[in-house]
């Protein structure tokens, strides 16, 4: 894809898009902001499992650790969309 027909398929993005309403702007924002929200919380989650760990010299290794807390944090996505599915 060179420039050109890279500028092209923006001005025609441009040209089609439009504004959004404002109850679909807060409900983007509303989803965006509970995206960061969880990821934000299962990174602390990992820092913080982390620090304890290395504080506490415990003789498992870190990359049983990474599995463990991969897993979980599936496991939590998991069920989240399990129950958003489900209400609907």
């Amino acid at each position: 894809m060179g420039l050109r027909s890279f500028m092209r398929s923006v001005i025609r993005i441009l040209k089609v898009s439009r504004k959004p309403s404002r109850p679909t702007f807060m409900t983007s924002l509303k989803t965006s902001l509970l995206g960061l929200l969880i990821l934000g919380s299962i990174g602390f989650a990992f820092q913080l499992t982390a620090t304890t760990f290395s504080f506490i010299r415990i003789a498992i290794p870190k990359t049983t650790v990474v599995y463990v807390l991969v897993v979980l944090a599936v496991i939590v996505l998991a069920v989240i969309a399990y129950i958003r599915a489900r209400g609907r």
